[in-house]
C-alpha cells in the first residue's frame, strides 16, 4: 500500500493544512505529468499522486488512509461515526491548528507591543476550548 502521506511529503496525522496540501501537490504534479516526461506513455507516478491527493484532500478518506497505514484498519462491517462525533473531530482538529497558528505568532512576537496584540486571539482561542469543552 502506498503511503500518500509521504508521497506528498505530509506529516502522519488526521488533519492536514488544506493550502499546503494543494501547493504540494501542484508541485509534484507538475514534475510528474506525464506531458513533462520524456517517454509518451502515461506516467504511473503521476496517477498515484493524483490519487494520493484525493484521498488525503477528504477528511473521512485521510483518516481511514491514516488507520490504515497504523495497522488499526476498520473493520468492513463496523458502524459509521454518528455525526456530531465526527464533526466533534473536525472542530477539534481546526481548532488545533488555530492554536498552533496563535502560539507560533506569540513565540515570534519580540516586543510587548507585539504580544498585547495578540491578546485578542488568545481570547477568542481559549473560548473556543472552553466551548468545545
Amino acid at each position: 500500500m502506498t503511503d500518500y502521506f509521504a508521497l506528498l511529503d505530509e506529516p502522519r496525522r488526521p488533519w492536514l493544512e488544506p493550502d499546503e496540501l494543494k501547493q504540494k501537490y501542484h508541485r509534484l504534479a507538475l514534475a510528474a505529468h506525464p506531458d513533462t516526461q520524456a517517454e509518451s506513455t502515461p506516467s504511473d507516478a503521476f496517477a498515484e499522486l493524483r490519487k494520493g491527493y484525493r484521498t488525503l484532500s477528504d477528511p473521512t478518506q485521510r483518516l481511514l488512509h491514516l488507520l490504515t497505514l497504523e495497522g488499526h484498519a476498520p473493520a468492513t462491517n463496523a458502524q459509521a461515526a454518528p455525526d456530531d462525533l465526527s464533526d466533534l473531530f473536525l472542530n477539534v482538529g481546526l481548532l488545533n491548528q488555530q492554536i498552533d497558528l496563535v502560539a507560533r505568532k506569540l513565540a515570534e512576537a519580540t516586543s510587548s507591543l507585539g504580544k498585547s496584540m495578540l491578546t485578542r486571539e488568545l481570547l477568542e482561542v481559549q473560548t473556543r476550548v472552553k466551548d468545545l469543552q
